[in-house]
């Protein structure tokens, strides 16, 4: 909980984003196995600081799912045990990867929020010429 608090309140950027979601996703998965079905709880409490920064969700596409799960087994299996008063996410080449995938993923939201935007510009701009 201790390294939950110290995010920051607000993400000033997109990479200050990813690498809250990240943290929070694994650290989440790392303590409650995401094999015991916590992926869902995992995304919505990762998401919390994106949110809260006024960005668009994380949003993790069906055909990405496999490459997910394997990253963040991939994860559990190199760090191996929870240790009591150990680091509770070290430096590994999956948290890359993890932030490559967000990174690509969440391009496809962004993108759709702001065609979304676009559109309802236009309607309003049309409503009062």
């Amino acid at each position: 909980m201790e390294g939950f608090n110290r995010l920051p309140r607000h993400c000033r950027d997109r990479d200050e984003a990813i690498d809250a979601y990240s943290w929070v996703h694994m650290v989440f998965v790392r303590i409650h196995p995401f094999f015991d079905g916590n992926g869902r709880m995992a995304r919505l409490l990762a998401n919390v600081p994106v949110l809260r920064s006024g960005f668009p969700p994380i949003v993790l596409s069906p055909e990405k799912r496999a490459e997910y799960i394997d990253i963040l087994w991939n994860n559990q299996v190199s760090l191996g045990k929870l240790e009591r008063n150990g680091e509770l996410l070290p430096p590994h080449s999956s948290i890359r990867r993890f932030k490559k995938l967000l990174s690509k993923e969440w391009k496809n939201t962004i993108d759709l929020v702001d065609d979304a935007r676009k559109m309802q510009e236009k309607r309003i701009n049309k409503k009062n010429p």
